[in-house]
């Protein structure tokens, strides 16, 4: 039984990602110490979040990704991951409140190609990973492979078959790729347009977007072979879009991540 909780209903059923494109490389260490230190952090601590994390693009991948032009200065994901009531849980308010507070994601030269709220549809646990799925997102990883997909006819015949070879064949398969821990598939609920990626340039319809995760314990040689096991990221036959597939660096404070910024001043982070 996959991501049930003990009361039958799926514990983690909703979740929000979004891309970042810091354009102005001078900015990325004042970025990712807002993220790692403050915004990451005041998410979690709101009601019905369950946990969020954040991972990063790793230098000297791009043989190993494939990026649709509009993702190719992507950064970093952020991903957040909420408990019901979802009416209650999914915040609304945070983005401005911090902006209120001198410390919101107005940073210049941000930019977010995508932002979107998914719904689950399955997760996945290899054996060796000794948790279940819906524990993965809360057990530390080493990274992700991330493969965001645009699908023609999302609910049509060829994209149930699709689905149907990914459930049964490819993630099986992708679990048995030594590093490869477990993983999770979501459907796109919406996109909003928001303050901070106003452009809106692609309309997304429920559905549109699918998107799979792969838990990785080694980033850097999970990512070739995960990348070789699986063709690249996804399929494409005209009737998909691949808009980024890459593997991501953890961005946990024990792992080695850009330097902090000057000037930077965290209760707790830079002593």
């Amino acid at each position: 039984m996959y991501g049930k909780g003990v009361d039958g209903r799926s514990s983690l059923e909703r979740s929000f990602v979004s891309f970042v494109d810091v354009t102005d490389p001078g900015r990325l260490p004042e970025y990712h110490d807002w993220q790692l230190y403050d915004h990451v952090p005041e998410n979690r601590a709101l009601r019905g979040v369950a946990c969020g994390d954040r991972w990063t693009r790793i230098p000297g991948a791009v043989s190993v990704e494939r990026l649709d032009e509009r993702f190719t200065g992507v950064d970093s994901l952020t991903m957040h991951w909420f408990l019901p009531p979802y009416e209650e849980s999914v915040w609304n308010k945070l983005g401005v409140d911090s902006v209120q507070w001198g410390r919101g994601p107005g940073i210049p030269g941000v930019v977010r190609p995508f932002i979107g709220h998914f719904d689950t549809v399955k997760g996945y646990a290899a054996p060796r990973s000794l948790v279940t799925p819906r524990v993965l997102p809360h057990r530390p990883n080493h990274g992700l492979h991330v493969t965001l997909t645009n699908v023609d006819d999302p609910l049509g015949p060829e994209a149930h078959l699709r689905y149907q070879r990914e459930n049964r064949g490819a993630l099986p398969g992708l679990l048995a790729v030594y590093g490869v821990v477990g993983a999770w598939t979501f459907s796109l609920r919406e996109s909003p347009v928001s303050l901070w990626n106003p452009s809106g340039d692609d309309t997304y319809e429920p559905h549109d977007l699918r998107l799979r995760i792969l838990y990785l314990d080694d980033v850097p040689g999970h990512g070739g072979r995960t990348h070789r096991r699986d063709g690249g990221g996804a399929e494409v036959d005209g009737k998909a879009e691949v808009l980024i597939a890459a593997p991501l660096a953890s961005c946990a404070p024990a792992v080695a991540c850009p330097s902090p910024a000057p000037g930077f001043r965290s209760a707790g982070a830079h002593p």
